[in-house]
């Protein structure tokens, strides 16, 4: 069995300073973002980041809703993601 059937590619396209397009294995999802600010740029990941002058908001790549802003002048933003599984005991990371 391939990995590659299982894999999802997500992906966004800033069309304007205030439109995005969201893309699901290469096809074009029929939730576009809209933003109420003047987006400078975006950026991929576990959620979908906007940044705009002094914040990113980062949106929901199924629902297109902002889950979260965080106000920071940010040059990029990169996702980790830690996978780990809960033992028990208390662990510091």
């Amino acid at each position: 069995m391939s990995m590659n059937r299982f894999l999802i590619f997500r992906y966004a396209i800033r069309e304007s300073s205030s439109k995005i397009r969201l893309f699901k294995s290469f096809k074009e999802k029929q939730i576009n973002v809209r933003v109420p600010f003047a987006a400078e740029g975006i950026f991929g990941g576990a959620l979908l980041g906007v940044k705009a002058s002094g914040f990113v908001s980062f949106y929901d790549w199924e629902t297109g809703l902002c889950v979260r802003r965080v106000d920071v002048a940010a040059k990029n933003v990169v996702f980790i993601i830690f996978n780990f599984r809960y033992s028990g005991q208390s662990q510091i990371l």
